[in-house]
């Protein structure tokens, strides 16, 4: 099966098909541990197919900042919370009263981006039965928000849109984060999730948004209902420079960065 992924094509292949002559990408799905301990020998990669990040839950903001940030960034995130709030109105709430304003600026600051999908346009059954949204505005102007599910033990931060003008100098999607950060506090979460990700990081995914998540204090882990693949790179031709993903080693998740094609 070939699947068109923007300028990518996947091959979903048989354990012994061969894929096809203009595929970027083969994949085999779910494979049997001897398959993994054959084909990793030939330079497939064993490798989750979604990963998910996820920040521990701190006793509070405090200890937050304290054990995730080095002293400088410490005294940049404590400023934010000082800052944020005097220059713009923070909005909670569930329900969809805002969800248009949201799914406007979703629309202009992602959906218009290179390789941009409307996936906000795309959820079936509405933003309502245990939705947050979590939005900062301007005056009458929401010029930041994020969409975050509230799950049985968790929340898990879905959607977001940042007005870019309004970034400068005030990381302010770190600012809504931290506020979720507050939230699992109150409700005695063990950890909150900042999303779920397709694994092909520098193609369709900006290559700042792990490193970001990363930054911020949130740990990569496999994302297991997305399933596992052996995955082998056929053309380095639609990937830019940076092109990295996770793939198990033992047990361990790992980086991977295929720097020529010679490495597969």
């Amino acid at each position: 099966m070939l699947e068109e992924l923007f300028d990518l094509k996947i091959d979903t292949i048989a354990p012994n098909g061969t894929p096809a002559p203009n595929a970027h990408l083969a994949r085999i799905l779910e494979p049997s541990l001897a398959l993994v301990r054959q084909l990793t020998a030939q330079g497939w990669f064993y490798k989750p197919t979604w990963v998910t990040y996820v920040l521990r839950v701190p006793r509070s903001l405090d200890e937050h900042i304290e054990q995730t940030f080095h002293r400088p960034a410490k005294q940049k995130v404590r400023k934010l919370l000082r800052d944020v709030p005097k220059r713009y109105r923070l909005l909670v709430e569930e329900g969809d009263a805002h969800i248009a304003a949201f799914h406007d600026l979703y629309r202009r600051m992602v959906v218009a981006k290179p390789r941009g999908i409307d996936r906000v346009g795309e959820h079936e059954g509405g933003f309502t039965d245990g939705w947050l949204g979590f939005y900062l505005f301007d005056g009458d102007a929401m010029i930041a928000g994020i969409l975050v599910k509230r799950m049985v033990r968790h929340f898990s931060v879905a959607y977001g849109a940042f007005d870019g003008k309004h970034r400068k100098g005030l990381d302010i999607e770190h600012f809504l984060l931290i506020q979720v950060v507050q939230r699992s506090i109150e409700r005695r979460g063990r950890f909150m999730s900042l999303g779920v990700d397709t694994n092909r990081y520098g193609h369709h995914l900006s290559l700042h948004l792990p490193a970001y998540k990363l930054r911020i204090g949130a740990a990569p882990m496999s994302y297991d209902p997305g399933g596992r693949e052996l995955m082998k790179i056929l053309s380095f031709d639609p990937f830019p420079d940076g092109l990295f993903f996770y793939a198990f080693d033992d047990a361990k998740l790992v980086r991977g960065w295929p720097a020529t094609p010679e490495v597969i």
